[in-house]
């Protein structure tokens, strides 16, 4: 769909995390000046301390995840993309790491640990960090003009149906593959009307969301 919308698309199917770190690694790379990205993932999801991670197929805990905001979004920033468009078709099951919990293998922090956060907490106020510090804003103001907008197939919490019988994809792909076929519509009439099919066709069950941060109305086809 997305080859015919006029993107230049690239697909990895099925990869172990290594290989779908590394990859996304290269997508980043090759992203230029004024590009507007658009993130697709059909799999398993999670959100960690609300925080949206998606698991290549043999990722168990959170580090073996990618971490949407982290290891995407925030990376993305610095390529000087125009915008971003990450479309979620995963559950959004929510789970909580304990803070104490340092090494997230379910032993508590020890003492070195406790250190090495004291350390930190000094670092923060040496006058050479505080000028790094002024350096990373300025290169955030930078940043002002970039929007992005990510789409999940469902709430907070919740999971995303895999469709039911002559639907090839999951519920809100289903409808989303549809809709994006529209070349009238903005992403957020996009998102309204697959948002209605697919709280229609899942009794209530499943709810779309959007977190939009996007400086602009987004079109799918040149406007």
């Amino acid at each position: 769909m997305m080859n015919h919308l006029g993107y230049e698309v690239t697909s990895i199917f099925d990869r172990d995390s290594m290989a779908t770190k590394s990859y996304l690694e290269r997508f980043l790379a090759s992203i230029e000046a004024g590009d507007d990205v658009v993130l697709t993932f059909a799999g398993h999801g999670a959100s960690f301390n609300s925080e949206p991670h998606l698991f290549p197929i043999d990722a168990t805990q959170p580090g073996e995840a990618i971490n949407l905001y982290s290891d995407f979004i925030d990376k993305l920033k610095f390529t000087q993309a125009k915008s971003a468009i990450v479309i979620i078709d995963a559950c959004r099951n929510q789970e909580r790491l304990n803070v104490a919990d340092m090494s997230g293998q379910g032993h508590p922090a020890d003492q070195e640990d406790w250190e090495l956060l004291e350390d930190w907490f000094e670092q923060l106020n040496n006058p050479s960090n505080i000028v790094n510090a002024k350096y990373r804003a300025r290169m955030k103001s930078s940043e002002s003009s970039f929007g992005h907008g990510i789409i999940y197939a469902t709430s907070h919490d919740t999971g995303a149906s895999d469709g039911s019988d002559g639907i090839e994809n999951g519920l809100f792909t289903h409808f989303f593959k549809q809709e994006i076929l529209n070349p009238q519509n903005s992403l957020t009439e996009i998102f309204n009307n697959v948002r209605r099919e697919v709280i229609e066709n899942s009794q209530g069950r499943q709810r779309p969301s959007f977190h939009d941060e996007l400086s602009e109305r987004y079109y799918f086809y040149p406007r």
